[in-house]
C-alpha cells in the first residue's frame, strides 16, 4: 500500500478554509479538468459524520462512480473520507487544518 502526504498553505483564516473544504461540491474546483468531476447526491448537503455522497469522475476516458463515507468529522480541525466504491483499490483520506503565520 503506497501513502502520500503533502501540505499547502492556504493565506485564509482555518474556519474559511475548513468550510471551503467541507462542502462536497467544491471538490470540483480542486480536481483536475479532466476528470470531469460530477457530484450526484442531490440536494444542499452538510458534511458530518458517516454522511455518503456519490460522484462521477472519470478515470483513464472511462466514468466510475465513487461513493464517499465521511468517517470522522471534527470541526475545523480535520475530517476523513474513506472510498466505499471507485477508481481506487483503497482509498483513505485525511484531511487536517491548522492555523499557522500565513493562514491555515
Amino acid at each position: 500500500m503506497h501513502h502520500f502526504y503533502t501540505s499547502i498553505i492556504v493565506p485564509a483564516n482555518q474556519e474559511k478554509v475548513f468550510n471551503f473544504f467541507k462542502k462536497p461540491e467544491n471538490l470540483g474546483k480542486m480536481v483536475p479538468p479532466f476528470m470531469k468531476f460530477q457530484l450526484l447526491t442531490p440536494g444542499n448537503l452538510n458534511m458530518k459524520d458517516a454522511a455518503i455522497y456519490d460522484y462521477l469522475v472519470r478515470v483513464y476516458g472511462i466514468s466510475k462512480r465513487w461513493t464517499t463515507f465521511i468517517s470522522s468529522y471534527n470541526p475545523p480541525h480535520e475530517f476523513t473520507d474513506v472510498q466505499l466504491k471507485g477508481p481506487n483499490a483503497y482509498w483513505h483520506h485525511r484531511h487536517f487544518f491548522e492555523d499557522c503565520e500565513q493562514g491555515t
